[in-house]
């Protein structure tokens, strides 16, 4: 598939959310998930067939998204993004930031 590659990175109630609307849309290929939970990333993975991971960076160094979703808890959005942005990837982010 040609397109933007998408990762998702938490995938609680909204992060899966994300990864639903992802997997819909005919542009976007859903690379893989995140999560430290790894029964959450399992499931979303398994349920969207895409590759799963409990540790973010190994998802960003292994995938190389074109674009990352970040949903995790409001305290840990300014740590994440900045390693991703760092990386030069596009971030959705949800405030507050």
């Amino acid at each position: 598939m040609s397109g933007l590659r998408a990762a998702v990175i938490g995938v609680g109630m909204m992060g899966r959310n994300h990864a639903r609307v992802y997997s819909q849309i005919e542009e976007v290929e859903l690379v893989a998930v995140a999560d430290v939970d790894v029964r959450a990333a399992q499931g979303v993975g398994d349920l969207y067939n895409c590759e799963y991971y409990t540790d973010y960076q190994e998802l960003l160094d292994r995938e190389k998204p074109d674009l990352v979703s970040l949903v995790v808890p409001t305290s840990l959005h300014c740590q994440l993004a900045l390693v991703i942005i760092n990386r030069g990837v596009p971030l959705l982010i949800e405030k507050p930031i």
